[in-house]
């Protein structure tokens, strides 16, 4: 899918991403696109990581994918994993380990993610929030 150190699609991957890109226009479940890197590490004066590279190959994913007709609003979560998932442990510098996935979420899931970032009714993110501000001191 990517070559080592980058986030560069092979082009048989980026032909492949924008076959599929079309048949999410019919799912309406949304889709948690996740980047992973192999363990190779960064040279120690690089700014660059296994956490910005994995990153960087979802986003690319993502971009492909909506240029080749998936609609924006499908995507729920792009995500970085870095080396932290490795497809081959016994090899952790495989090329099998450069590379993306792309869950389709149950509604289920879903539900579960959005009530992870607060963005359920009834969530105890909003819970939280409307005690804190029930406790606001009152200037007078």
């Amino acid at each position: 899918m990517f070559q080592r150190g980058g986030s560069m699609l092979t082009h048989y991957f980026e032909d492949l991403l924008l076959a599929l890109a079309p048949i999410f226009t019919t799912v309406e479940n949304s889709l948690m696109i996740s980047g992973h890197a192999d363990a190779t590490a960064f040279n120690q004066r690089s700014t660059n990581s296994n956490w910005t590279l994995s990153g960087d190959r979802a986003q690319r994913a993502r971009e492909v994918l909506e240029f080749g007709g998936m609609p924006k609003q499908r995507v729920s979560q792009v995500t970085a994993m870095a080396d932290n998932m490795l497809l081959d442990e016994q090899n952790p510098t495989s090329a099998v380990n450069r590379r993306i996935e792309i869950l389709v979420l149950t509604a289920q899931s879903e539900d579960m993610l959005n009530a992870l970032f607060g963005r359920s009714k009834g969530s105890a993110l909003q819970e939280a929030q409307a005690a804190a501000q029930y406790n606001q001191p009152v200037s007078g």
